[in-house]
C-alpha cells in the first residue's frame, strides 16, 4: 500500500515540477489515475472491514 502512496506523490511531483513531452505527460496521467483507483480500491476494503487508512493523507 505505502508502493502505491509512494508512486503517487512521485508522479504528482514529476507532473508539477519535470517539463515533459505530451506523450509523456499522457502516460504519467494515465498511470497516475490507474494508482489513484487502486488506492481507492483499497481503502474502500479497509473500510469496510473497520480497519482506518495505513497510508497518510
Amino acid at each position: 500500500m505505502l508502493a502505491i502512496y509512494e508512486q503517487i506523490q512521485e508522479l504528482r511531483a514529476e507532473l508539477g515540477c519535470h517539463i515533459l513531452t505530451r506523450s509523456e505527460r499522457r502516460d504519467a496521467l494515465k498511470t497516475l489515475a490507474k494508482l489513484a483507483a487502486a488506492q481507492a480500491k483499497i481503502d474502500s476494503e479497509l473500510d469496510a472491514q473497520g480497519i482506518q487508512n495505513l497510508v497518510p493523507g
